[in-house]
């Protein structure tokens, strides 16, 4: 009996972890509209993400500035220089963030507000624990 309540406590805890680790799977979408660049951020179920940490990057990797998604997981910003630059968020502590980023490129600063992206436009998602 207690060998079998041992199997099944053990399985628990591991289906939990992977459960815990899915959810915090996280993608991030980002365009330039208007001047400004608007970041979304959500779950790899469409659910948006609230209170994560947005870093913006020059080229050379450093902190150009850094915010925190809203309620809707989007965060929006004047960029400082219209410039070749990386968007990193994080989501989670530092022994267990997820990280997601993508790029924006300095052309995308001058397409003009009647453009459509490309058809092939995708987010850029890489969840990966730090």
């Amino acid at each position: 009996m207690k060998k079998r309540l041992v199997v099944v406590f053990t399985t628990l805890v591991v289906l939990g972890l992977t459960a815990a680790v899915s959810a915090h799977a996280i993608s991030i979408w980002a365009e330039v509209k208007g001047g400004k660049v608007v970041v979304d951020v959500f779950t790899s179920g469409g659910t948006k993400v609230q209170g994560a940490k947005v870093y913006v990057l020059d080229e050379t990797g450093k902190v150009l500035l850094e915010g925190i998604t809203d309620d809707q997981g989007g965060f929006t910003f004047d960029p400082p220089v219209k410039a070749d630059m990386t968007i990193v968020v994080k989501l989670g502590d530092e022994g267990h963030a997820h990280t997601a980023e993508t790029k924006i490129k300095k052309a995308e600063f001058d397409v003009p507000q009647s453009a459509t992206p490309p058809s092939d436009a995708t987010p850029t998602s890489e969840a990966t624990p730090q």
